[in-house]
């Protein structure tokens, strides 16, 4: 039986209110209860934008931003740059979130292009909460602005009194993006509601793990080509950047040294048929590039859920037989912390996302599998 998953969490007491509320007043640094986002108490994961200390940039599925206080009142000042236009369900494109309070229940907060200060709790009583918001859309539908927390006047922020040790980094394609994940089935169409990146293998084996969570995904890239057959903006430039399509601003490796970096490329470079020898050299070579950066880290290679024999012919088995055989060779040649994974592959037993996308279902399955093997190599 398909799992299903609370999408919403509202309370509504005499007390306390969770909310999204949009509210057009404008803030500025001198507001009480106001704090700007390079204030040493609030802690972004991602890649972000932050050359400007009043305005940190981002859009990478999962980038998550945290903050704990004590007050009546809090929110949060995002801008939508999403893309301008119309999703595949007819609905305008933009960037939705994911917010929880005291690291336990969510409710989703939606962005529009009119306002720029969204509330998020509420209550007649000072009280100490902890909130993290985590992007659920990806770099497809668009950047985010994020420039402060505004709490109510006598409001303070105060340190978050945990954030895991353990890092991760996961690379890849729609697949970690969480593309289409909360569709009711394969036949609907993709759009910012369905996609849901806190509920993709990824993140979810991350939190299994105890892990702060990093992805650089895009949907429909590849390693060598993407899923349209064009070879720019692939995951291995990408990986370098800020944000994905663009060359500047470059990213700094050394700002997050992942103690995992999980690679799930692949899917695309297959769906259209590719030079074998030019995706073996690629990924290899993007092996290196990790490496260099990340000289002690240890490094999973992956084999998707979606790819199959079928469509294209043979697709599974040649992936398999070239990422493993890349693998065992940078064994031979004396790098022991890179590893080959095949995640189970999507049969329908737990149903499918949009268009024929892994289901939140799929996601959980294939990410206890993953944390068991990662346990497995790194005694966690």
């Amino acid at each position: 039986m398909r799992i299903k998953y609370l999408l919403f969490y509202f309370i509504l007491s005499a007390s306390v209110c969770y909310c999204c509320h949009p509210d057009s007043k404008q803030h500025s640094t001198f507001d009480a209860g106001f704090f700007s986002p390079s204030n040493e108490n609030i802690t972004c994961i991602g890649r972000f934008d932050t050359s400007d200390p009043l305005k940190y940039i981002f859009s990478h599925p999962a980038s998550s931003i945290s903050f704990r206080f004590k007050g009546k009142k809090a929110g949060i000042l995002l801008n939508d740059l999403s893309e301008s236009g119309i999703d595949h369900a007819g609905n305008p494109n933009r960037n939705m979130f994911n917010v929880y309070i005291d690291q336990e229940k969510y409710f989703l907060l939606e962005l529009n292009k009119m306002d720029t200060v969204y509330q998020l709790f509420s209550s007649i009583y000072d009280s100490v909460h902890t909130i993290t918001i985590v992007k659920r859309t990806e770099s497809l539908v668009g950047k985010v602005e994020f420039s402060g927390i505004q709490l109510d006047e006598n409001g303070v922020l105060i340190e978050i009194p945990f954030i895991p040790e353990r890092k991760m980094e996961f690379i890849g394609n729609s697949i970690t993006c969480g593309y289409g994940n909360e569709a009711i089935d394969q036949y609907q169409p993709f759009s910012c509601e369905t996609e849901n990146a806190s509920l993709a293998y990824g993140a979810i084996t991350a939190d299994r793990l105890n892990a702060q969570y990093v992805a650089v995904a895009y949907s429909g890239r590849g390693i060598v080509q993407n899923y349209d057959g064009s070879q720019v903006n692939v995951v291995s430039e990408i990986w370098n950047r800020i944000f994905p399509d663009e060359d500047k601003p470059l990213w700094d490796h050394k700002l997050y040294t992942p103690d995992i970096t999980v690679i799930n490329l692949g899917t695309n470079d297959f769906s259209s048929g590719v030079d074998t020898g030019l995706f073996k050299q690629a990924y290899a070579s993007f092996l290196k590039q990790v490496r260099k950066e990340y000289p002690t880290t240890s490094i999973v290679c992956l084999i998707g859920p979606m790819l199959n024999n079928s469509y294209p012919e043979n697709a599974l088995d040649i992936s398999r037989n070239l990422v493993s055989s890349i693998v065992n060779g940078k064994h031979r040649a004396g790098d022991t912390k890179i590893y080959f994974f095949e995640l189970t592959r999507q049969t329908g037993e737990y149903g499918y996302g949009a268009d024929w996308h892994p289901s939140v279902a799929q996601h959980v399955y294939n990410a206890c599998e993953l944390t068991q093997y990662i346990k497995e190599i790194t005694g966690w």
